[in-house]
């Protein structure tokens, strides 16, 4: 190797340590960069020349821009920010739904129940008094009210997660178009794998753990760098194309997930769209239509005592027979099928209202074959348990449990998988109300000879109260009630806990990524002078073997 060599030598010095310094000083422009990841120098030696049988290094040769980057924290990142993805929605909104019942302050529902029960107290106390009568009213009318705003706030909620739904749907379409157009940019750079695309696999990372966040996914990432994310069971990144989410309001008005035309709203289970739709199941499952239930009860319970029959004679303050006491409870019917037959219901009652004959329950009637002829069964929507199936006549009574619908030919008969939604306890709240309108038509008495004074069926309502109804599992009004308020407490108790465990362990997760890809000061500071000494020992070889040339020359 001549002396022209040294300035080789000198210059693949220069060079290299010139990177170095713009990596370097990379680095630290981005310390607080979120998702960044450390870059780091890696210099290779250049190939040695054989000279008078010695092999002589020639510099430094490939220089390689390594990212400080670890795949297993990475996967752990994102399962977690799943996991803190479903507990925030579930604590979210489940803490909302504590707040509405309020029992804690002692404003809440059972506060008002307890003034009604006491109200009939009373009345039972000065049967042959107005007042106490006219108070109760007051007090009937209280309870009502507070029960139809827990009702309000409830849907609301409901519809607030509905709305959440939509939103995420939304933000996840917005992040699966920038990793598909990121995947673009990784297989430009990468293709012939002479570089990797570290700035751009940053910020799909960064993309990947906010999406991750929002909903769970599996990933797997091909030969050319780009990814592929599949959710829902379907892919919603493939290379460079995304495919949308979308979503629609079903029959019962809630929001449905539908990835490539194909409904997958059950699919999604984690993160905070599965948090959410696992929340909104929830409250309608459980809180809704437990309140429901037992404002139902409490109607049918107290208008079975109160009205007038043959086994339960019951009589006002005039001596007039006993009618309901609250409103009747309405059978609601919803037509589930789509895109179906066209039959309709054309009758729907409530043919025995009676505690022993109405249970107070959900019910779907659907359509199925049975060895070619076409049947009805009816099912109950929470237990699933078969009540009662037979053969499908068109305008014939389907009769179960103090119900009576008839559902007749539309265009045509009803098809396999037609089905019909049948509940008595849909709008027992929103048409929860007196029925009576003057005090003195409150039915205290059980004997139109014993007036004024006769109080024995306003005693018989209040013992209600403190009795184990059938159709509340055998608990009385206040335990269901307590049931319900202790079953929200806890979730919501729970969804609180799991949130800061689940954020105390993403922290901590975080904290091991930047150990690993976090940027040093201190260490960049030292890379710093380390690599600038390097650069000027670089320049002196160049300008030492100019001198060097130039006494050569001068020879």
């Amino acid at each position: 190797m001549s002396i022209m060599g040294l300035f080789d030598i000198g210059r693949s010095g220069i060079f290299a340590n010139q990177l170095a310094l713009r990596v370097t000083s990379n680095n630290i422009a981005n310390v607080n960069t979120p998702g960044y990841s450390r870059q780091d120098v890696i210099m290779k030696i250049a190939s040695p020349v054989e000279l008078q049988g010695k092999h002589l290094g020639r510099g430094v040769g490939d220089v390689e821009i390594r990212r400080s980057f670890d795949s297993f924290i990475f996967l752990q990142i994102l399962g977690q920010r799943t996991s803190y993805g479903s507990s925030y929605s579930l604590e979210r909104g489940l803490s909302q739904v504590e707040q509405i019942f309020n029992e804690v302050q002692g404003f809440g529902l059972s506060n008002f129940m307890e003034e009604y029960f006491n109200a009939w107290q009373e009345v039972a106390a000065n049967p042959e008094e107005s007042a106490q009568r006219s108070i109760l009213l007051i007090k009937a009318q209280a309870f009502i009210n507070a029960a139809q705003q827990i009702e309000r706030d409830l849907l609301q909620n409901v519809k607030f997660v509905n709305d959440e739904i939509g939103d995420i749907a939304d933000q996840v379409n917005v992040i699966t178009k920038n990793i598909a157009t990121i995947n673009g940019k990784i297989i430009g750079i990468e293709a012939g794998g002479a570089e990797t695309a570290n700035v751009f696999r940053d910020e799909r990372e960064e993309l990947m753990k906010e999406l991750a966040e929002l909903v769970g996914y599996d990933w797997n990432e091909a030969s050319d760098g780009s990814v592929t994310i599949v959710a829902g069971r379907r892919s919603i990144v493939a290379g460079i194309r995304s495919y949308d989410l979308t979503t629609s309001l079903n029959l019962e008005g809630d929001r449905d997930i539908y990835n490539g035309g194909v409904k997958a709203t059950s699919f999604f289970q984690s993160g905070q769209l599965g948090g959410f739709i696992s929340l909104r199941d929830d409250i309608k499952t459980n809180s809704l239509f437990s309140l429901r239930k037992m404002i139902a009860s409490i109607t049918q319970e107290t208008n079975y005592l109160h009205t007038y029959s043959v086994a339960n004679p019951t009589y006002d303050l005039d001596g007039n027979q006993g009618a309901n006491f609250f409103n009747n409870l309405q059978l609601y019917t919803r037509d589930d099928t789509t895109g179906g037959s066209g039959a309709s219901i054309t009758l729907k009652s409530i043919t025995d209202p009676s505690p022993a004959a109405l249970a107070l329950d959900e019910y779907d009637i659907k359509f199925v074959d049975v060895a070619g002829t076409l049947n009805y069964q009816v099912l109950n929507r929470q237990t699933g348990a078969l009540v009662v199936q037979n053969a499908y006549v068109s305008g014939g009574n389907i009769d179960f449990n103090g119900i009576r619908i008839v559902i007749t030919d539309g265009t045509s008969a009803p098809t396999v998988n037609d089905s019909f939604f049948i509940s008595p306890l849909e709008t027992a709240i929103q048409n929860f109300n007196v029925a009576i309108t003057d005090g003195r038509q409150v039915a205290a008495a059980k004997s139109a000879t014993t007036l004024p004074g006769d109080n024995t069926n306003a005693l018989d309502i209040i013992d209600k109260n403190g009795s184990k109804i059938s159709n509340l599992n055998s608990s009385t009004f206040n335990d269901y009630y307590a049931g319900i308020v202790s079953t929200v407490g806890s979730l919501s108790q729970a969804a609180s806990d799991s949130l800061s465990f689940e954020e105390n362990l993403l922290f901590e997760l975080n904290n091991r990524r930047e150990s690993v890809s976090g940027v040093s000061l201190d260490e960049e500071a030292a890379n710093l002078i380390r690599y600038q000494r390097a650069f000027e020992a670089g320049a002196r070889i160049i300008k030492l073997t100019d001198e060097l040339l130039e006494i050569i020359i001068n020879l």
